[in-house]
């Protein structure tokens, strides 16, 4: 690989990288191409589905059908329905109603519903949401976390609906960051250990081009594929929040395996590992996992485990640049965790239900690879952030 110059060339790829998201509308936390949200300010706003506006799916049998409220901007999407006089709609049991992925509702605060039977509340940034639901109680309001854009409401018996109402900011979220940990490391200390001893392996050295790169056979002045799986961290009690971002711009060179493996360990001692995997070879593997031990959690190509990537369009492979991003938060119940990651800015894996290991304020989170992967790092770097 020829080094000459590419600190400048990663520096403008990810210029380029801001200026489109500001430009297009980004991919992580703005405006999403094609999506059509409901104009408006802070104010709350509500949308109802109620009787008196009942659904016209079919008198005679359950079936599918779509629906618009809000005056005529929101798109809702029924499966297994049946009109039935008084209600809005009946749902079968696994009957449901969501928001269509190209009317999102901009930023849901909460969930009023009123019923006759059993339903569950989903929510997220995706339409059609099939993980992390939360059991509704008719006449309650039940708020929702992290105000998203899509919701799902799901019957589990068979449930006439009397009443939904949805209350949204019609706002953007705003993401108040504060700086946990930023390693960038500079090329006036070339030829030491980037972030210090590492916690396994040889760790990186840094570069007389500002990165920290793998290397081997104890040479710190010739970068190239770790000899063994390595990690290196910022230490213990970081004092990370129930709500952190953790992001580093990576490149994967001449790696001696098929796949090359770039790891994000969150906690060191609980093993939960978000791993990008570029293909080397052709024999190789390409995408986005998490690991909880031995057991594969999340894959970014499969919609069990919360991947939301499965045209193929995902790729990773040497000699490109990737901004690679994991966030996590507190789920309703605050009883475990949600986690988002994004690969140079679209969001590839949503999956709920994660260990609070995860959010372990006392938490070593090291960087790392597997043996025979190259790989240099522009940064590595962690903030805790509020959502307002």
């Amino acid at each position: 690989m020829n080094n000459k110059g590419k600190k400048k060339h990663l520096t403008r790829n990810v210029l380029t990288f801001v200026i489109s998201a500001g430009v297009l509308g980004g991919l992580a936390f703005y405006e999403k191409p094609g999506l059509k949200p409901i104009a408006g300010d802070p104010i709350q706003h509500t949308i109802t589905l109620s009787n008196s506006t009942p659904a016209t799916i079919s008198t005679l049998s359950y079936d599918n059908g779509t629906e618009t409220y809000g005056n005529g901007s929101i798109l809702f999407n029924y499966y297994q329905a049946l009109d039935v006089s008084g209600y809005h709609t009946e749902l079968a049991s696994g009957g449901y109603i969501y928001n269509d992925g190209d009317t999102r509702i901009t930023s849901i605060i909460k969930t009023y519903a009123v019923f006759t039977g059993t339903l569950s509340l989903y929510v997220g940034d995706s339409a059609n949401l099939n993980s992390d639901s939360y059991g509704l109680t008719s006449g309650v309001d039940k708020t929702t976390p992290l105000s998203p854009y899509f919701f799902k409401i799901k019957a589990t018996t068979t449930t006439q609906l009397t009443s939904l109402t949805i209350t949204f900011a019609c706002s953007e979220l705003a993401y108040n960051y504060s700086s946990i940990w930023n390693n960038q490391f500079p090329s006036e200390s070339a030829g030491t250990l980037a972030i210090g001893s590492p916690s396994e392996g040889d760790g990186f050295v840094l570069t007389n081009l500002g990165y920290a790169s793998t290397f081997g056979n104890d040479d710190y002045n010739t970068p190239a594929p770790a000899p063994s799986w390595t990690f290196v961290g910022n230490g213990y009690d970081k004092h990370m929040t129930s709500q952190y971002e953790i992001e580093a711009i990576i490149r994967f060179d001449a790696s001696t395996v098929d796949t090359a493996v770039f790891v994000i360990r969150i906690s060191y001692s609980g093993y939960y590992d978000i791993q990008f995997r570029a293909k080397n070879t052709p024999a190789g593997w390409q995408g986005v996992q998490i690991y909880a031990g031995a057991a594969l959690v999340a894959q970014h190509n499969n919609t069990s485990l919360g991947g939301l990537i499965t045209d193929g369009s995902l790729t990773i492979v040497p000699e490109v640049d990737y901004i690679v991003k994991i966030q996590t938060f507190l789920d309703q119940s605050g009883a475990a965790s949600i986690g988002k990651v994004y690969v140079n800015g679209v969001k590839v894996i949503e999956v709920g239900g994660l260990s609070k290991s995860l959010l372990d304020t006392n938490a070593n989170v090291p960087m790392g690879v597997s043996s025979g992967t190259f790989v240099q790092a522009d940064y590595f770097k962690c903030s805790s952030f509020t959502i307002s």
